[in-house]
C-alpha cells in the first residue's frame, strides 16, 4: 500500500467519523495542573477531533466516574521495558522471581490480563543465548505468559529481520495502531486491520504484528450469540437441534447466522436427513454448521478492545527500516489511534485499552490533551516512569517514585486524567528490567464506562524477596530452572577483569540528565581507541561524544570500598550489560556549525531523562542553558532532515585540541552563545548509530559530514573497533600507566558540588 493512498484513506475516514470542536483550554490546563507539567501554551496544540460514535449515557460522579452499578471488573497486570535483563541481582528482579510473583498475582485476580508496553528485548548477552533451540529472551517472555505487547523502539535495534523472527517465535502478538509495514521480512508477520471489519481476537494472532484486537477477559469464546443465552430454543452454529413444526431453512439460517442467505449451508450439511428443503419434517435432528472460516466469536466474559501507539520518533531512535511506516507527528498518531478506537466502538466494544510506548508519560498525557477519546486505560512504556503513591506504595530499596508523583495531589498510581468527552482515563506505568509488576483493578458499568478502581489492590509490586515472602509466593520451578541454566551459561562472563572502589554511574536518571563518571570513562576510551587505530590519513581526533541512552547500566556498587579492600570487580558481563549496543566506533569530520547544532540537538529536553543527552570526553567544556529556546528538528518521513527552529541553549563550547605536532590548544566554537567560526573543521570519535543521524545528531548534515570506520587487526582478521573493546583497552592502559587507582581517577560529579563537574554544565538549572 502506498503511503499517499493510506494517508488519504485515513483522512477520508476521519472526515466521516470525527467532527471538529473548539479546544477547551481551561480543561487542557486542568490536565497539566494535575500532573505538574507546564502550561497549555507550552504544548503543541492541534485541532480537536471528537469521535462521532453514539455512546450510551452514564452519569458522571466524582472524578468523572460513572455512578451506575459496577458490571465488569478487569485486572491489568503490566510491565514494560524488560530489555532482556533476565538474571536477578541479589534479592531483586530476574525471570524466576518475575514469573513467580506474576503467577501469584494472576491467581489472586479477577479477570486478569497480562500485557507489556514494549522494549521486550534489546541487544544483550542473554539475547545471544539459545536455550533448548529457542532464543533465551523469547523463551522467557513466552514463559511469562504475555497476552500482547506494544511495539517499542528497541525491538528494532537489530533490524527488521531479527524482530520478525522474534515475533514469529512469540506466543503473543505485538500491536501498534500507528505502524504499517510495506515490505521486507516484517511484512510476512504483519496484518493490518481494516477499519470496516471486526477486530481479531488476541488469541488468534499469536506470532503476528497487528494494529488492534479484542480480548475475552474472564470468559471463553463461543458461537452462541448473547441474545440466545436465555433463549428457550437456541439456534446457533455448532449446535444440534430438532426440527419443529413451522421451521424453514431460511428462518433457521436467519436465527443462526443473521442472514437467510445461508440456508443452503444448513441443507448441504444435512442432506441425508432432509428429504425436501422446502418442507422440513418435525423431530428430525440436524446440525447447524459453522460457515467456512467461522470461529467462535462471542465472549461469555468481558470483551476488551486493545489499541497501541509507538513513538513517532521511531526512525530517529532505532534501526527500523524504511519499510516501517509510523506516524510522522503526535497529531497524526492521535488520529490513527482514534480511527482504530472508533472501529472498536462501532462493533460494540466499549472497554478499550491503549498500550503505548511513547518514551515518557508526558507524551501519553499529551495524547489525551490533544483529544484522544474513548480510551479507558493507558498502559505506558518506554520512559521507565515508576508511578507510585508516595508514602503509600512500597518500592525496591533505593528506588523513588517518578518526580511527577511528588508534585501531584491524589493518586499517582493510577493517574486519573479527565478525558475530553468527560469520561475519566486511568494512566499507569512502572519501571522495567523485570523489577516491577503493576496491578490495576478497574471497574466498569454496563456501558463500559469506568466506575472507579480498587485503591487497595492497585499498585506497583516490587519483584523482590520481600514480596516472595509477604505474598506467600511458591517459586515457579520451570522459571527457576531456566534462570539457573541462564546464569551458568553467562558464568564465563563473570570473571573479574578489573576492580573498582568507585561506583561508575550509569543510572538512567543520572546519566541522561548530567555528566557522570561512566560517561566520562566511556568517551575518554573512545578517543583513546580512535587515536590508536584510526587511519593515519585522517585529521587528529579532537574529542569524543556519545548519547547517554547508549549506556544501560553501571559498573561496581556504591558501597564498593566498604564491601572489599580490593573494591568490586568489573566483569565482562558488566561491560556487555552497560554497553549493550556495542556500537562500532566511527570518526566524523564536520564543521563547527554542525557540531554546535549537534549539541543543540543533544540538550533538547535536558532534565527530562532523554536518551539523546550527551556524554563527552575530557577535551570538551560545554555550558548550556536548559531554560533557553531549544532546537526543533525538521522531520520528513519520520527522519530528522534539518532544523525547523534553531536552538539557543549552547552558550559555551570549547575544545582542547591536539595538533599533528602533539601540541594542545584551545578552540572556542561557541562563546557567549555565539558561533565564532562556522566553516572551520573539527573531528570527533562517536558511534555508528550517531554518525548516521541517530537521536537527531548531525541534523541536516548527513550528506556533508565525512565518516570513517575504525578497525583493528585481531587474530589475523580486520575487525571493527567497538565500544566494549575500547573501554576494556582503555582501562588496561590506565592500569599499566598506574592511573586507574581502582577507579578513583574517575570520581562521579556530585549534583551538590558544582565544582565537581568538569565537562558539562547547565546554566539554567535552578539551585
Amino acid at each position: 500500500m502506498l503511503l499517499e493512498a493510506s494517508t488519504l484513506a485515513l483522512s477520508m475516514l476521519l472526515a466521516t467519523q470525527t467532527t471538529p470542536a473548539a479546544r477547551n483550554k481551561a480543561q487542557q490546563q486542568e490536565i497539566l495542573d494535575m500532573v505538574g507539567i507546564g502550561t497549555a501554551d507550552q504544548l503543541r496544540v492541534a485541532p480537536e477531533k471528537e469521535a462521532d460514535v453514539a455512546l450510551p449515557e452514564s452519569v458522571p460522579g466524582e472524578g468523572g466516574f460513572s455512578t451506575k452499578p459496577k458490571a465488569h471488573t478487569l485486572t491489568l497486570l503490566h510491565s514494560a521495558d524488560q530489555e532482556a535483563d533476565l538474571v536477578g541481582q541479589r534479592s531483586v528482579g530476574g525471570i524466576s522471581r518475575f514469573v513467580s510473583v506474576l503467577g501469584k498475582l494472576r491467581n489472586l485476580s479477577t479477570n486478569p490480563m497480562v500485557v507489556a508496553s514494549g522494549d521486550t528485548f534489546l541487544p544483550s548477552p542473554s539475547l545471544r543465548l539459545t536455550m533448548k533451540k529457542e532464543n533465551a529472551v523469547v523463551a522467557a517472555n513466552n514463559m511469562v505468559g504475555f497476552q500482547v505487547s506494544a511495539v517499542g523502539n528497541h525491538e528494532f535495534d537489530l533490524g527488521d529481520v531479527f524482530f520478525a523472527e522474534v515475533i514469529k517465535s512469540s506466543n503473543f502478538p505485538y500491536l501498534a495502531s500507528n505502524i504499517t509495514i510495506t515490505g521486507g521480512e516484517l511484512y510476512e508477520v504483519f496484518e493490518s486491520q481494516p477499519l470496516d471489519q471486526p477486530a481479531p481476537w488476541l488469541k488468534d494472532k499469536k506470532g503476528k504484528l497487528i494494529q488492534r484486537a479484542k480480548h475475552c477477559a474472564g470468559g471463553k469464546l463461543t458461537t452462541v450469540p448473547p441474545s440466545q443465552l436465555d433463549d428457550p430454543r437456541p439456534v446457533y452454529p455448532g449446535l444440534k437441534i430438532k426440527i419443529q413444526a413451522g421451521d424453514s431453512l431460511m428462518n433457521l439460517a436467519q436465527k443462526a447466522y443473521g442472514s437467510k442467505e445461508h440456508w443452503n449451508a444448513i441443507y448441504e450439511s444435512n442432506k441425508l436427513v432432509i428429504k425436501d428443503p422446502n418442507n422440513l419434517q418435525a423431530d428430525v435432528e440436524i446440525t447447524i454448521p459453522l460457515l467456512t472460516g467461522m470461529k467462535p466469536q462471542y465472549c461469555t466474559g468481558t470483551t476488551v478492545g486493545i489499541v497501541g501507539a509507538t513513538t513517532d520518533r521511531l526512525h530517529t531512535v532505532s534501526g527500523a527500516s524504511d519499510n516501517v511506516l509510523v506516524s510522522e507527528n503526535p497529531t497524526l498518531m492521535r488520529d490513527q489511534v482514534q480511527a482504530h478506537v472508533n472501529a472498536l466502538l462501532t462493533e460494540g466494544v466499549n472497554i478499550i485499552l491503549l498500550l503505548s510506548h511513547l518514551q515518557g508519560i508526558t507524551n501519553d498525557i499529551d495524547l489525551v490533551t490533544k483529544g484522544l477519546t474513548n480510551i479507558d486505560v493507558i498502559i505506558a512504556g518506554g520512559g521507565d516512569n515508576l508511578l507510585a503513591n508516595v508514602m503509600q506504595h512500597r518500592l525496591i530499596a533505593g528506588d523513588s517514585a517518578d518526580p511527577v508523583c511528588f508534585r501531584r495531589q491524589g493518586s499517582c498510581y493510577p493517574m486519573l486524567l479527565p478525558g475530553r468527552n468527560g469520561q475519566p482515563v486511568l494512566l499507569v506505568a512502572t519501571d522495567g528490567q523485570y523489577r516491577y509488576i503493576g496491578r490495576l483493578v478497574a471497574h466498569f458499568d454496563e456501558n463500559g464506562i469506568l466506575t472507579g478502581y480498587d485503591e487497595e489492590k492497585s499498585k506497583p509490586f516490587p519483584v523482590d524477596e520481600e514480596n516472595i515472602k509477604s505474598l506467600l509466593v511458591k517459586r515457579n520451578d520451570k522459571a527457576s530452572s531456566f534462570e539457573a541454566r541462564l546464569d551458568r551459561a553467562l558464568k564465563p562472563l563473570s570473571k573479574p577483569m578489573f576492580f573498582t572502589k568507585v561506583f561508575f554511574n550509569g543510572l538512567r536518571h543520572n546519566i541522561r540528565n548530567r555528566e557522570t563518571n561512566l560517561g566520562n570513562l566511556h568517551t575518554d576510551a573512545m578517543v583513546y581507541a580512535a587515536r590508536q587505530y584510526a587511519p593515519k590519513m585522517l585529521p587528529p581526533i579532537d574529542f569524543g561524544m556519545v548519547n547517554a541512552g547508549g549506556v544501560r547500566s553501571s559498573f561496581g556498587r556504591p558501597d564498593a570500598e566498604m564491601v572489599s579492600d580490593k573494591g568490586m570487580p568489573i566483569t565482562e558481563l558488566q561491560v556487555q550489560s552497560a554497553l549493550l549496543f556495542n556500537n562500532p566506533l566511527m570518526v566524523v569530520t564536520t564543521t563547527h556549525a554542525t557540531i554546535k547544532e549537534t549539541f543543540e540537538a543533544a540538550v533538547r529536553g535536558a532534565g527530562g531523562g532523554k536518551g539523546h543527552f550527551p556524554q563527552v570526553s575530557r577535551e570538551v567544556f560545554l555550558e548550556y542553558d536548559s531554560s533557553a529556546r531549544e532546537q526543533v528538528p525538521l522531520m520528513i518521513n519520520n527522519k530528522v532532515m534539518g532544523i525547523k527552529t534553531p536552538g539557543e541553549r549552547v552558550k559555551t563550547l570549547r575544545i582542547q585540541t591536539r595538533g599533528l605536532d602533539g601540541k594542545k590548544s584551545s578552540i572556542d566554537i561557541v562563546k557567549n552563545g555565539k558561533l565564532l567560526t562556522p566553516e572551520k573543521k573539527i573531528t570527533c570519535a562517536t558511534t555508528f548509530f550517531l554518525s548516521r543521524g541517530g537521536d537527531g545528531y548531525f541534523p541536516g548534515a548527513l550528506q556533508e559530514i565525512a565518516v570513517s570506520p575504525i578497525t583493528r587487526k585481531h587474530k589475523g582478521k580486520v575487525r571493527k573497533l567497538t565500544e566494549q573493546t575500547a573501554v576494556k583497552q582503555f582501562i588496561r592502559r590506565l592500569k599499566k600507566k598506574k592511573r586507574w587507582k581502582e577507579g578513583k581517577s574517575y570520581p562521579d560529579p556530585s549534583p551538590n558540588k558544582a565544582k565537581s563537574f568538569s565537562r558539562i554544565f547547565d546554566l539554567g538549572k535552578k539551585s
